[in-house]
């Protein structure tokens, strides 16, 4: 009797082996269904959530600006709590992500696209009071300016590195060329008065 409590006690300790492919189904079954279930929630009204609803495309113009409006204040508020490296890296996260998509597209779908940006951009400047589209085009302006200094300060410190180094393609150099080198002998000054002296007497004579 006690060698069969002690079998039935050493199976129920044995866990039952589980696939890891089935464990990882479960788990994204279970978070998907909890996903619906809150987003059907915040359609009813019943929690707020953070995920978007369902019904975003069936929305209104009105309802649809509405929450593109506050989106984009959201979006805002966060951008202004960043500052110094933690701004720089998101800029960098939504400028790759900008290219990433853009490489993606076809050449119509891009050309759509960049018909939308400007778009974008005429209501964003549109919806602008007087006051903060000129700040906008004074930093823009600025954003330029130092833009164009950088560069410049960049192409003069390439020049005079290649300067330093020798490898200045900006001058065309000549090839040093000495007498003794040449083949053809060259008459010094003096010879070479002596010799018209010779001529023009040969001249007089005759």
């Amino acid at each position: 009797m006690t060698e069969i409590k002690e079998e039935a006690e050493e199976t129920k300790a044995t866990p039952v082996p589980v696939r890891r492919s089935m464990r990882i189904r479960e788990q994204a079954t279970e978070s998907s269904a909890s996903k619906r279930r809150k987003l059907l929630q915040a359609a009813n009204g019943e929690v707020k959530t953070k995920y978007r609803t369902l019904d975003r495309r069936t929305l209104n113009p009105a309802e649809l600006e509405k929450l593109r409006s506050k989106e984009l204040e959201r979006k805002r508020q966060y951008r202004a709590s960043l500052s110094g490296p933690a701004l720089a890296a998101y800029r960098f996260r939504n400028a790759e992500r900008k290219r990433r998509y853009r490489a993606s597209l076809s050449p119509s779908k891009l050309l759509e696209y960049r018909y939308k940006e400007a778009a974008r951009k005429r209501r964003y400047r549109a919806s602008l009071s007087e006051d903060v589209l000129m700040q906008l085009r004074f930093k823009n302006a600025e954003r330029k300016r130092l833009h164009r200094l950088g560069r410049k300060l960049e192409l003069e410190e390439r020049h005079l590195l290649r300067k330093r180094s020798g490898n200045d393609r900006s001058r065309i150099l000549e090839p040093e060329i000495k007498i003794e080198e040449l083949s053809i002998d060259i008459p010094r000054k003096s010879q070479f008065a002596k010799a018209m002296k010779g001529n023009t007497k040969t001249d007089e004579n005759e």
